[in-house]
């Protein structure tokens, strides 16, 4: 085989997907193993690869899993992990049977595609035996690493292996390793098999850097950069860079290094640098990650965990104020919407700060952020609680559905949902807030539960509009709730009165033929005609009712 894919559960499929394309677009022999839960123990791997002569000696094997802390590997659904050293060995012995090896052993290159998988370098020395056994590429730093960088590298990996078919002398370890860094952003290093010792080159960390020129001198020993190696194994790797060959189509291969120097420096939030390379190359912006995620918006993500550091600092110190406060609680929620996550204890930094605690649980309140609200409270003086308590409630009543049952909760903690939801629309609660309760069906447990409720919501102004927008926006809610109101039209009638007003004198057709559909006839009515469609502008919205 020309590549050896092996994909550990808990990677993205369509990173796989994409390495595919790549082998199929070379038109390279290739196999997939996807390791699961029959594959829990590597040595059925090691077997598949011997016993089916996938192994050559120029086959690239490319390990991608999900890693922990870059020491262990996860090579089953269940969650099972192996140390990564014992599937590196493992791929190097060939299976043992009663009479001995069946194949000798392989000692060809082995790719580790996992984020901390420079942590590996520890491992590896001259002096052990495992130096001795071939050559192992790592494709991140010890600390960290991108999914972006690794998967644009073995794509491109793909293509070369595609352009030098039938050229042996370019598959060898320094030429390979001269085609990955023209496209890696991260630390990669190579060890064992015919280098001397470990070869590693720093992430690149400017728009400089990352230039091809940039590199091959600094093998050359002649400014001075983050790379280690004998002075035998750097030279060879610049020769390596020089060759056309290996420098294939540079312009998009140098477009690519770029991506991912940018993805990297965000994985590390350094926003100078990041605005360093945007300032040479504001086409980044465009870029879009593995997963989707734009140039612009990783940019983001990374001046809001910049600020969530910084505003921390400050009000860890002591210090700090309402804005500090705001500034960090926006950058969070920004940062969340984007699928990003934050863990601290914000409420021992304030604790003992009322102040600050007060505007916490205000800003929570108007932005429906019950986690934080939750998290907040009980930092709280008791004695400062229930006046506290009253200002958010009346906020959230006009903007926060979830938090608004929560704190009514707090001060009914015997009370149904259905009566919390008819002490809110009592207590005045806003119409969209109304709308939003009453959209899950939840409250509706019974015909009691639903009484209470319409009976909270007719004496308000949001009835009959409230109905009519469920009908329009949620009808299984309103088949529901109008079911309730047949089974006992005495008490209702009243409120399907209303509701066959409001049908006919916006000339709402469906919602009339609804309530006929219940049962609630209006005699001296005509069913209404829908309007026509330059009428339609006069249909009524429920905000505006």
């Amino acid at each position: 085989m020309d590549l050896v894919l092996l994909w550990g559960p808990g990677r993205c499929s369509e990173e796989l997907e994409a390495i595919k394309d790549a082998a199929i677009k070379a038109e390279l022999k290739y196999v997939v193993i996807e390791t699961a839960s029959d594959y829990a123990q590597h040595n059925n791997v090691v077997e598949d690869l011997y016993l089916n002569n996938s192994l050559g000696p120029q086959t690239q094997v490319v390990a991608c899993f999900a890693s922990i802390n870059g020491q262990v590997v996860q090579v089953s659904e269940e969650g099972v992990g192996i140390p990564a050293l014992d599937l590196i060995c493992a791929l190097r012995t060939p299976p043992r049977t009663d009479y001995g090896p069946l194949r000798p052993s392989w000692k060809g290159t082995i790719h580790a595609a996992w984020v901390q998988s420079g942590k590996m370098r520890d491992h590896y020395d001259p002096e052990r035996p495992i130096w001795n056994t071939g050559p192992t590429m790592t494709h991140s730093c010890r600390k960290g690493g991108t999914d972006h960088n690794i998967i644009n590298a073995i794509k491109d990996l793909c293509a070369y292996i595609g352009e030098v078919r039938g050229q042996p002398a370019y598959l060898e370890p320094e030429y390979i390793a001269a085609r990955m860094l023209g496209v890696t952003g991260d630390t990669f290093a190579c060890v064992g098999g015919r280098f001397k010792r470990a070869l590693v080159v720093g992430a690149p960390r400017t728009s400089a850097q990352a230039r091809q020129e940039h590199l091959i001198a600094s093998l050359e020993g002649s400014n001075g950069a983050r790379i280690v190696g004998a002075r035998k194994d750097l030279r060879a790797l610049a020769r390596a860079m020089r060759a056309p060959v290996v420098q294939g189509a540079q312009a998009q291969r140098q477009e690519t290094k770029l991506e991912n120097v940018f993805a990297a420096r965000a994985e590390r939030c350094e926003l100078e640098a990041m605005d360093e390379l945007l300032a040479h190359y504001p086409s980044l912006l465009r870029m879009k990650e593995c997963s989707g995620t734009s140039g612009a918006q990783i940019y983001q993500r990374v001046v809001h965990s910049v600020t969530i550091c910084r505003e921390m600092d400050i009000l860890e110190a002591g210090q700090g104020d309402t804005t500090n406060l705001n500034r960090l609680l926006e950058s969070i929620a920004s940062l969340c919407s984007q699928g990003g996550s934050c863990r601290f204890n914000l409420a021992n930094v304030l604790h003992g700060r009322a102040h600050l605690l007060a505007e916490g649980l205000r800003w929570a309140t108007m932005h429906d952020q019950e986690a934080l609200f939750m998290h907040l409270l009980p930092a709280v003086d008791p004695a400062d609680k229930p006046a506290l308590l009253k200002q958010c409630l009346a906020l959230a009543l006009q903007t926060s559905p979830s938090l608004a049952i929560g704190i009514l909760g707090m001060y009914y903690p015997s009370a149904t949902p259905a009566q919390l939801l008819a002490s809110g629309i009592e207590q005045g609660a806003r119409q969209d807030v109304v709308l939003a309760w009453l959209s899950q069906i939840d409250w509706m447990a019974g015909d009691h539960s639903a009484a209470v409720v319409l009976d909270a919501l007719c004496e308000t102004a949001l009835f009959p509009c409230l109905p009519v927008l469920l009908a329009r926006d949620y009808p299984a809610v309103f088949e529901s709730l109008l079911a309730v109101m047949c089974r006992d039209k005495e008490r209702y009638s009243s409120y399907a009165e209303a509701l066959l007003d409001h049908a006919y004198e916006n000339r709402d057709a469906a919602l009339f033929k609804k309530l006929e559909r219940g049962y609630f006839r209006a005699d001296r009515r005509v069913q209404p005609q829908s309007a026509m469609p330059e009428e339609k502008a006069v249909q009524p919205d429920g905000a505006d009712s």
